[in-house]
């Protein structure tokens, strides 16, 4: 039964399997070739796709990714699809006859006849021998075909060349560029991992972010690397759309950016390298404060350091100081310089070491905060070196020139001030060598108020009390002084204050010819009122056609501002007698009901100045400006104005004789006080007499004269007014009279008195001529003129002048004490007279002063001091009843 069966079993003869088979594998192989040669293709262009762009910008891992994917869908899809349908569609016999169809359409159809009847049991059953036939016959007819051929749309070859040229650039590029090529490669194969881009421009690592300053231009520098095969000749950058460029310059490209208000994007391009920067813009780092610490010299004795606030980009220094500056910055530094040398930094803060400066310097601070931002420019700052200033000094409540009484305090003010300390106030003082003096001048200092290293300024009280100091009445220079820490520094001065030191005698005089002077002045301002009383009169009996003109209205307003001129001018009188009156309450010898009085008369002058004078201006303006009327009747009448006999209206004191009224010569008080005129040099004492009216002084006297009956009435507004004036000027002038005879009174007491004061003054001479005569011919006693040494004439011939101004003094007092007796004939003012008369104690005093420079020593001692008593003994007898 198996025998059978078996020799039943139809099968396909062996060479048509055979190639069948064959044809099979073949397109098998194409087919696979193709997939593979396709997908190979895509995968080829994707990495050169990766690799062209990489050429011109960073590709993206994404974006690599997808070029993978794409790439890969050969692979991955097309491949897999090619080998269903060509090998797992083909994997039969029937279906290999299948797809020689394509290429043989009859035979294909005979084999897979064959191939059916083959397969098909039931077929078998059928005729053995014609099922073996049909196989033979079939199997003859495919003996001599060429199935190689038969592959359907065989393609391979073209794909092949397809990936053949991608494959050969890839190869190229391997090759020629390794270095690209493989950096593609990998960054191809894996574009999830960050693999660094090739390019052949390289360049040296760029930060991902850098700090511009905000709204500036900035510049932008890149460099290549050592490593790199390509230089461009230029580079390009771009930010918020504006296109930069930048040459090649020994391989560095430098760009300037625009101004930058807002973070923003820098592409840079140079060759196929690509970069992409943020650009943050922020403020430049400045410096908000700067202080400076000094170190002052060892000499100022300062114990702590200066911290001096910087302004205006320069501090001082004095010689021989140190410095250090702490400057604060915006933001924290990272590194600082000065004048190019690295300098310590701390957070915000810059700070220079403690350094001294022989010279002036400018520094220049630079410095780059955290965000390597730099200042637009450096901060200069000026180092000034000066010396240690000398301190100033200043005084108040004194004056250049005054008048001391002996026992006066000086009470001033004195502000020094320094740079670093003052360290005393002091005064000194010295007396001014006086014609005749032999003694050297008295010479004192005292410290006023002691300073300290830290007392930039200081204000010191300064008293100086010629009792106390132990200076006599005489005439000193003072001048205060300060000094500072300076070593060997000469003292600071003051202006020199001339202080005339008084004693009470001396200073009565001298203010008694002051206020004598004074008068004169008040009656000159009298005289010129009874002109103007004068002058108003005549406007007043104008008629009205007349006064009623321009002309004469204008005449009227000049005399208003004449009224107004006298009244500024008696007020000035004013003021100047009441600083006599308060000088004169300072020294006891005057009597002080004679300063009430003159108080009294001083007020009535004022009220005169200030408020008649302003009524009679008001009323003259009124005049000038009353409505005009109608042509009147001539006005008859006339008043003449008060008359001031301005010859009688002095004290008589030799005619001719000057004095110095503001400040006395202590070495010539009485002389100063009478000393004639040049001019009248030469005049005898019945000349002085005749001139000065017989020696007698009378007051001013006003005399009213009306040659009218009736006085006449005012015909216009004008003349109302203008007899307004008249009537008003008249009281004033009655009043002023009057206040000139209480003044006439005042100044023949304060007259008399100072006789005895004057005679007082000139017998203490005599004393002190006899105690310097008797000091100086101490070592020349009894020897004759030729033996006596040069020094000791040089001291006999200066005391031989200074008696001969005590006889030029003696005679000014003689002459005017002549002159007073005549004018107020009072019994012991004539006795003295004639007693000096009597004695010729002008003559005396010559021959004391001829016998001095003789050297009759012992005989110009006795007669000085026979001559001392005796004006001490005048003296008395004018201060006893008359």
């Amino acid at each position: 039964m198996s025998l059978v069966d078996h020799q039943q079993k139809i099968e396909l003869p062996d060479r048509m399997r055979s190639k069948l088979e064959s044809f099979q594998k073949r397109v098998w192989m194409i087919k696979l070739a193709e997939g593979i040669l396709a997908a190979l293709f895509g995968l080829l262009i994707s990495y050169l796709l990766v690799f062209a762009l990489d050429r011109f910008m960073d590709t993206s891992a994404l974006l690599r990714g997808a070029i993978l994917l794409v790439g890969s869908l050969g692979l991955g899809i097309w491949f897999p699809l090619v080998c269903h349908k060509w090998i797992w569609k083909s994997r039969q016999l029937v279906q290999v006859a299948r797809l020689l169809k394509h290429k043989f359409p009859r035979l294909g159809d005979h084999l897979l006849g064959i191939i059916e009847l083959v397969n098909n049991p039931d077929e078998h059953n059928r005729s053995q021998q014609l099922c073996r036939a049909a196989l033979a016959q079939v199997d003859e007819e495919t003996k001599d075909k060429d199935f190689d051929n038969a592959v359907p749309r065989p393609k391979h070859r073209r794909w092949a060349l397809i990936a053949g040229v991608p494959a050969a650039i890839v190869v190229l590029a391997l090759l020629l560029v390794p270095s690209a090529g493989f950096n593609a490669l990998a960054r191809w194969i894996m574009p999830w991992k960050h693999t660094e881009r090739y390019t052949f421009a390289q360049m040296k690592p760029l930060p991902e972010k850098i700090v511009v300053p905000v709204s500036e231009k900035s510049e932008f520098k890149t460099e290549l690397a050592e490593s790199t095969k390509w230089s461009p000749k230029q580079g390009k950058a771009k930010i918020n759309g504006v296109g930069l460029v930048a040459d090649n310059n020994d391989g560095k490209y430098e760009f300037t950016l625009p101004p930058v208000s807002k973070p923003s994007k820098l592409k840079v391009s140079i060759g196929d390298a690509r970069h992409k920067i943020k650009i943050d813009p922020q403020p430049r780092p400045e410096i908000s404060s700067i202080a400076a610490e000094i170190q002052l010299p060892a000499y100022l004795e300062r114990v702590e350091n200066l911290i001096q606030d910087v302004r205006g980009g320069s501090v001082s220094l004095v010689e021989g100081a140190k410095v250090s500056f702490q400057a604060k910055a915006s933001r924290d530094i990272v590194a600082a310089t000065v004048d190019g040398q690295p300098i310590q930094t701390d957070g915000h803060w810059i700070k220079t070491p403690m350094t001294g400066f022989p010279q002036s310097k400018v520094l220049e601070f630079n410095w780059q905060d955290t965000l390597r931002l730099t200042p637009k420019n450096p901060l200069n700052l000026k180092v000034r070196v000066e010396p240690d200033a000398a301190p100033s000094l200043v005084c108040n409540k004194i004056t250049k020139d005054q008048v001391v009484l002996e026992k006066d305090v000086l009470v001033f003010n004195v502000i020094a001030e320094d740079d670093f300390g003052i360290k005393t106030i002091g005064m000194e003082w010295k007396g001014v060598p006086q014609e005749g003096d032999i003694r050297e001048p008295i010479v004192g200092s005292k410290i006023v108020s002691a300073g300290a290293p830290n007392a930039t300024d200081l204000e010191a009280v300064a008293t100086f009390s010629p009792t106390r100091e132990g200076v006599k009445p005489q005439v000193i220079e003072l001048r205060l002084f300060t000094t500072d820490y300076l070593p060997n520094r000469e003292k600071t001065y003051s202006p020199t204050y001339r202080l005339y030191i008084l004693s009470e005698e001396e200073h009565a005089v001298w203010l008694t010819r002051r206020l004598d002077k004074w008068f004169k002045q008040s009656l000159e301002t009298y005289e010129a009122e009874q002109r103007l009383f004068k002058d108003n009169v005549r406007l007043r009996n104008l008629p009205a056609s007349e006064l009623d003109t321009k002309k004469i209205r204008e005449q009227i307003r000049k005399q208003a501002a004449l009224e107004a001129m006298q009244a500024r001018r008696l007020d000035a009188l004013t003021q100047v007698g009441e600083q006599i009156a308060k000088e004169a309450t300072r020294n006891d010898q005057f009597n002080v009901a004679t300063l009430e009085k003159l108080a009294e008369m001083l007020q009535a002058l004022k009220d005169i100045s200030g408020k008649r004078m302003p009524s009679i201006e008001d009323l003259l303006k009124k005049a000038a400006n009353a409505k005009t009327a109608g042509s009147g009747s001539p006005q008859k009448g006339q008043k003449t104005p008060p008359h001031i006999d301005a010859s009688k209206g002095e004290a008589a004191k030799g005619k001719g004789k000057g004095e110095s009224s503001k400040l006395p010569s202590i070495n010539m008080q009485e002389s100063s006080m009478d000393s004639k005129k040049p001019d009248d040099e030469g005049k005898t004492d019945e000349d002085d007499q005749k001139s000065k009216g017989g020696g007698k002084f009378t007051l001013p006297s006003t005399t009213l004269k009306d040659n009218s009956p009736d006085k006449p009435q005012p015909s216009s507004p004008a003349q109302e007014q203008m007899e307004e004036v008249v009537d008003e000027h008249e009281e004033l002038l009655a009043e002023f009279q009057k206040v000139a005879e209480e003044l006439k009174k005042i100044l023949n007491n304060l007259e008399g008195s100072t006789f005895v004061k004057r005679l007082k003054a000139m017998s203490r001479r005599q004393n002190e001529l006899a105690q310097d005569l008797n000091d100086s011919s101490l070592g020349s006693f009894g020897e004759s003129l030729g033996s006596v040494k040069p020094a000791s004439k040089k001291r006999f011939e200066l005391l031989s002048k200074r008696q001969n101004k005590h006889s030029t003094t003696t005679t000014h007092i003689q002459d005017d004490l002549e002159a007073y007796s005549n004018r107020v004939n009072e019994g012991k003012f004539k006795t003295v007279l004639n007693e000096m008369k009597k004695e010729d104690v002008i003559k005396q005093l010559q021959d004391v002063s001829n016998k001095i420079v003789t050297n009759e020593s012992g005989a110009s001692i006795a007669h000085s001091e026979y001559l001392a008593d005796t004006l001490d003994r005048w003296a008395e007898q004018l201060v006893g009843p008359g």
